[in-house]
C-alpha cells in the first residue's frame, strides 16, 4: 500500500505500568433454540448467514428428509422474523441441495454471495457450490479437491474468502480416529493436498467440526483428545507465525458452553454471538445459541504500541482495495486542535462510526492508528495524548462491535511539516490483513 510520506521523528516508548488489558470475552447466556429449529431428530452444524437472518443447519433422523428418516442428513433453513423476533419453522425444500446422502452447508462467501456444500455423491471429487444471481440460486457446480477419501465421514469448513478449507477425516497416516487437515489455494487457483494441522491440534482421539474466525487466525473445533468435561468438548487455538501447522495450546471454551455430553459444531459471529450443537438435554443433539457480554476496555486510558514483529507480518491493502473497502482511495486525517479533546470532535465520532461499519462487513481487515504531533509539544505530553487518542478510538470502535484484536496503535510521531499552530495532532489510519 502506498502511504503518505512526511518528515518525522519516531518516538519509541516502553510503558512498564498502566498497560491496558482488554477484558476477556465472557458468556452471558446459553440457550437451546426453539422447536421451530430443534425437534426430536438431530440438529447439527449451524451456520449463520452474513446478514444474520438465515440459519442453515443439518438435520438427521427426520421423516421429512429426502429419502426418509433413516437415509442421510438434509440441509434445513430457518429465517429470522424481525416482527416477532423469533426464528421461523425450518424447511428443507431447497431446490436440489438435498439428496438421500449426507448434505451439509460448509461455508458462505458473503462478497460473492456463494454457499458451499459438501459433495455427498462423490466426496473424493471435492465440494460443490451455488451462487445467488438476481434473487435465484444457480445449479450446484463441482469444485475438485485431491486427497479426500471416498469412504468414511468427512467434515469440512470453507473460509468466507475461499482461500482455505479445513477438513476433519481419518487417513491411514493420521494421528488418530479423525484428524484436522488444511487445504490451501495457490496463486494459480489450484488447491493443495490436505496437510495435517499438527500434533498440537490432533490427538489419538477424534478432532471434528472445524470453524475458522473471519481473520483465519483462530480455529474452533471439537475433540475427545484434549482435557475436557466429558464427551466431545469445544476448543479454540490461535494460529502462530502465519503457519497452518503451528498453533497455540487448545483452550477449552469452558463449562457454560461444554458439558459432560457431546458438544461440537461451534461457529462464532463477532464478539457477541455463537451457535453450537449438543445432546446435553436429550439423546440426539440440538442447536444452542451463545450470547457474550459486551467487551469493554478496562479503565486505563493508555494504549500499547504495537510490536515490530506484528507490523512485519502485515499485508497492507492496496489503493484499489482501500477504495473497495471505503468507497474512496484517500482517507483524510482527523485534526485535533489546541484546547480540544477528540471525544468532543464530531468529525472524529462520525469517522469512527463509519470505519466500524466497514470493518464489520470486511472482517479480515485490521486497522492501524498513527498519531502525529506538532513539534512544539513536549515529549511527555505527546506520548500521553497520543496514547489517549488511540485508546479513545479503540474504545469507541469496540463499543461498535469491532474486537480489540483488530485495532493496533503504531505510536506517536513528531511531524515537522505540521505548520499550523491551531492543529496540534493529526490521526491517520492504515488498513491491513
Amino acid at each position: 500500500m502506498v502511504r503518505l510520506l512526511f518528515t518525522h521523528i519516531l518516538v519509541v516508548v516502553f510503558l512498564l505500568i498502566n498497560v491496558p488489558v482488554f477484558a476477556q470475552k465472557q458468556v452471558e447466556s446459553v440457550k437451546r433454540l426453539s422447536e421451530n429449529i430443534n425437534t426430536e431428530a438431530e440438529e447439527i452444524l449451524p451456520l449463520l448467514s452474513p446478514t444474520g437472518d438465515s440459519l442453515f443447519f443439518a438435520r438427521i433422523f427426520h421423516e421429512s428428509n429426502v429419502g426418509g428418516k433413516f437415509s442421510g442428513s438434509d440441509i434445513w433453513l430457518s429465517t429470522f422474523d424481525k416482527s416477532d423476533l423469533r426464528w421461523t419453522i425450518a424447511q428443507n425444500k431447497l431446490k436440489d441441495w438435498n439428496d438421500k446422502r449426507n448434505n451439509f452447508i460448509i461455508g458462505i462467501n458473503p462478497k460473492e454471495r456463494i454457499i458451499y456444500h459438501n459433495n455427498p455423491k462423490n466426496p473424493e471429487k471435492g465440494i460443490r457450490f451455488v451462487k445467488e444471481l438476481n434473487g435465484n440460486w444457480t445449479k450446484l457446480e463441482n469444485i475438485s479437491l485431491e486427497g479426500i477419501p471416498n469412504t468414511g465421514y468427512q467434515g469440512l469448513y470453507v473460509s468466507p474468502d475461499y482461500e482455505v478449507i479445513i477438513v476433519s477425516m481419518k487417513l491411514e497416516k493420521g494421528s488418530g480416529k479423525e484428524d484436522l487437515y488444511i487445504i490451501t489455494k495457490n496463486n494459480a487457483g489450484k488447491w493443495s493436498k490436505p496437510i495435517s494441522l499438527g500434533s498440537t491440534i490432533n490427538t489419538p482421539e477424534s478432532e471434528i467440526s472445524p470453524f475458522l474466525s473471519a481473520d483465519k487466525n483462530t480455529l474452533y473445533f471439537a475433540s475427545k483428545g484434549h482435557s475436557g468435561y466429558g464427551d466431545m468438548d469445544i476448543y479454540k487455538a490461535e494460529r502462530l507465525y502465519k503457519s497452518w501447522t503451528v498453533w497455540s495450546k487448545p483452550q477449552n471454551l469452558g463449562e457454560k458452553i461444554n458439558s459432560e455430553a457431546f458438544d461440537g459444531y461451534y461457529s462464532e459471529y463477532g464478539d457477541s454471538l455463537a451457535y453450537f450443537s449438543s445432546n446435553r438435554e436429550d439423546e440426539l443433539s440440538d442447536i444452542y445459541e451463545v450470547k457474550f457480554k459486551p467487551i469493554e476496555l478496562q479503565k486505563s486510558t493508555t494504549m500499547p504500541v504495537v510490536i515490530g514483529s506484528s507490523v512485519s507480518e502485515r499485508i497492507y491493502l492496496s489503493q484499489k482495495e482501500i477504495k473497495e473497502l471505503l468507497g474512496f482511495k484517500v482517507l483524510q486525517p482527523i485534526e485535533v486542535k489546541v484546547n480540544s479533546n477528540i471525544s468532543e470532535n464530531e468529525v472524529a465520532r462520525e469517522l469512527i462510526y463509519f470505519l466500524s461499519n466497514k470493518l464489520k462487513i470486511n472482517k479480515e481487515v485490521k486497522l492501524g492508528i498513527t498519531v502525529s504531533a506538532h513539534p512544539s509539544i513536549n515529549t511527555e505530553q505527546m506520548v500521553k495524548t497520543g496514547s489517549d487518542i488511540a485508546f479513545f478510538i479503540a474504545k469507541e470502535m469496540n463499543k461498535n462491535g469491532i474486537p480489540q484484536q483488530r485495532i493496533q496503535y503504531e505510536g506517536v510521531t513528531i511531524e515537522n511539516e505540521l505548520y499550523s499552530n491551531e492543529i496540534i495532532f493529526l490521526v491517520r489510519f492504515v488498513f491491513f490483513k
